[in-house]
């Protein structure tokens, strides 16, 4: 496509030559102008089409079997909930790949594939539930310190991650579990199942 606007635009240049003892001097430099316009434009086009394909499909180099990555994801699963790595404020990718023995690439390939999220919304998930927790158990905390205990390095994040979550802010799910005298959420769940 660029050799062809290349070819195009010395025929124009060519052609703006040759008719020039016709017409006027500037319909030279006019062609010219439209030459590199035209040169320009097919090339960025070019390079759009190009990158389009490598947006598609991000892990194509790197595919895991589907079995071996629900696998793998239920043992981090499995991690998570029993070592509490989440609380952790300075938990990474990389130090999560390396508990787990495992490139960071395919820790986080197998979280975005298989459970639809990113990296942070992942872990976020798993600080929250732990939040919920201590929101409605140990009441007498303040918001600071239950972002701080949950794994959280400040309190913006903590209350953004709580709402986009659950769909409300802490303080209004600590309301409301306040003015029921039941059980805990936790402690329901596991009624529930038992």
């Amino acid at each position: 496509m660029l050799l062809l606007s290349v070819y195009f635009g010395s025929f124009l240049i060519l052609l703006a030559y040759v008719s020039t003892p016709f017409t006027s001097y500037i319909v030279g430099a006019l062609s010219f102008t439209f030459s590199i316009h035209i040169t320009i434009l097919s090339y960025l086009l070019q390079n759009e089409v190009v990158a389009d394909p490598e947006k598609k499909e991000k892990y194509q180099n790197r595919k895991l079997a589907q079995k071996d990555a629900i696998a793998l994801l239920e043992s981090l699963n499995k991690m998570m909930h029993e070592q509490q790595l989440y609380l952790n404020p300075m938990l990474s990718l990389a130090m999560l790949a390396k508990k787990m023995g495992s490139l960071q690439t395919t820790i986080s390939q197998v979280i975005n594939e298989n459970s639809g999220k990113s990296f942070n919304a992942y872990i976020n998930e798993f600080r929250i539930e732990y939040a919920k927790d201590l929101l409605v158990q140990e009441s007498h905390l303040n918001m600071e310190l239950v972002a701080e205990r949950s794994g959280f390095n400040s309190d913006s994040t903590f209350f953004a991650a709580f709402k986009k979550i659950t769909g409300q802010t802490p303080a209004s799910y600590r309301a409301a579990f306040a003015a029921k005298p039941t059980s805990p959420p936790a402690a329901q769940d596991c009624q529930v199942s038992i």
